[in-house]
C-alpha cells in the first residue's frame, strides 16, 4: 500500500504540473512541480496508511479534467470529471463540498451557451450519481439512508461540544466524544448499532449547537486559524515543527498573496483557472464545519503551491522588468554625455 501511496504521490507531481501549464504557463508549471515533488506534507502522507494520497490524488486528477473539458466542452470529458469528482467523494465524503461548489462554478463559466451549462451541470450530478450503490447497499444492510458512512454523528459530536469551547488544548480541533464527554457516555453506549448510535450522537451535536449560538464565531475563528497556521503544537516533534514552518510558513504568504488577484483575473477573462480557488475553498469549507487540520489542507496544498509559484514567477518577471527598464535608462543617459 505505501508503494502505491508513492506512485500515487510521484503522479501527482506530474498534475500538478499539468494543472500549473494550463493556468499560469510553464515557469510557474515548472517551479510547482519541482517544490511539490520535495514538499514535506507529501513525502510523508505517501507513506501512511490512509485515504489521504487517494484523495489527493483522485481530487487533483478531477481539477485537471474540469479543466480540459472546459478547453473542449464535449460529453466524454464532462463525464469523466463527473467519474473522477464521484471517485474523490467514495474516497473521502468531505469532496461533498467541491460537489456543492462546483454547481455555481458551472452556472457562471458556461451561462451563456445552454447545451454546456447542461453538460458543466451533468459533472456533479454525475458524481452524486455515483454514490447511489454505496447508499443502497447501506439500506440493505442497516435499513436507513446512509449516503457516507455511519461515523458523521461521531465527528459532529466530536467537532460541537463544552470542551472544544473551553479547552485551550483542543483550539479549532475536536475531541472523540466517549472518552472526553463523560455527560454524554451513557447515551452513546445505549443504542446496540452503530447506526442508532449515530443517531443519538447527531441528535446531541444539533441540541449543543442550538443551545450555544454565542460559541459559533469563536468555533470559525479558531477553526479557521488552526487551518492555516504553520506552528505546530509544542506537544510535537521539533522536527516536524521546524518542517511545517520552514515550508508551509513561506507558502502561506505567498499564495495568500496571489488568491485574490488570481481568482479576479480568472473570472474577468472567464478562464476556467478559478476552479483552484474553489478547491482550496472546498477544503476551508470543511474545517469550518468540523475542524481545522493538516490532514484536510494536504490534499489542496499542491493548488497552494502553484498560487506560490505564480507569485514568485510574477515578482522576479516584475524585478526583471524594473532593472531592464532601469538599464535602459542608464544606457541612453550616457549616450547622451558622450
Amino acid at each position: 500500500m505505501r508503494i502505491e501511496h508513492c506512485v500515487l504521490d510521484a503522479a501527482k507531481t506530474l498534475l500538478v504540473y499539468e494543472i500549473g501549464r494550463f493556468c499560469f504557463g510553464e515557469a510557474v508549471a515548472l517551479l510547482a512541480a519541482f517544490l511539490y515533488a520535495l514538499w514535506p506534507s507529501a513525502l510523508f502522507y505517501s507513506t501512511q496508511l490512509g485515504s489521504e494520497p487517494l484523495y489527493a490524488f483522485l481530487f487533483c486528477c478531477f481539477i485537471f479534467a474540469a479543466l480540459k473539458f472546459s478547453e473542449r466542452t464535449d460529453w466524454v470529458r464532462a463525464i469523466t470529471a463527473g467519474l473522477l469528482l464521484g471517485f474523490s467523494l467514495l474516497t473521502r465524503g468531505n469532496a461533498i463540498m467541491m460537489v456543492a461548489l462546483v454547481f455555481p462554478r458551472s452556472l457562471w463559466q458556461f451561462r451563456k451557451t445552454l447545451h454546456l451549462l447542461v453538460r458543466g451541470l451533468a459533472i456533479p450530478l454525475i458524481s452524486l450519481a455515483m454514490l447511489a450503490p454505496w447508499t443502497v447497499r447501506n439500506y440493505r444492510l442497516f435499513h436507513s439512508f446512509i449516503p457516507f458512512e455511519t461515523g458523521g454523528g461521531d465527528i459532529l459530536l466530536g467537532s460541537y461540544n463544552r470542551v472544544i469551547v473551553s479547552d485551550p488544548h483542543y483550539y479549532g480541533y475536536w475531541v472523540y466524544a466517549p472518552s472526553n464527554l463523560p455527560e454524554y457516555r451513557a447515551q452513546i453506549s445505549a443504542p446496540n448499532s452503530e447506526v442508532d448510535r449515530n443517531h443519538v450522537e447527531l441528535r446531541l451535536a444539533i441540541e449543543w449547537i442550538r443551545n450555544h449560538p454565542e460559541d459559533w464565531w469563536y468555533l470559525l475563528e479558531s477553526r479557521f486559524r488552526r487551518s492555516w497556521t504553520p506552528f505546530l503544537e509544542s506537544s510535537s516533534p521539533a522536527l516536524y515543527r521546524a518542517g511545517m514552518l520552514a515550508s508551509w510558513g513561506p507558502v502561506l504568504v505567498l499564495f495568500s498573496f496571489a488568491f485574490f488577484p488570481s481568482a479576479r483575473s480568472f473570472l474577468e477573462s472567464n478562464h476556467p483557472g478559478w476552479i483552484l480557488h474553489l478547491g482550496i475553498m472546498h477544503f476551508m469549507l470543511t474545517a469550518l464545519v468540523f475542524w481545522g487540520s493538516q490532514r484536510f489542507r494536504y490534499p489542496v496544498e499542491g493548488l497552494c503551491l502553484l498560487l506560490a509559484s505564480a507569485s514568485i514567477v510574477w515578482v522576479r518577471r516584475l524585478a526583471v522588468s524594473r532593472i531592464g527598464w532601469r538599464g535602459n535608462v542608464t544606457g541612453r543617459i550616457a549616450t547622451t554625455k558622450a
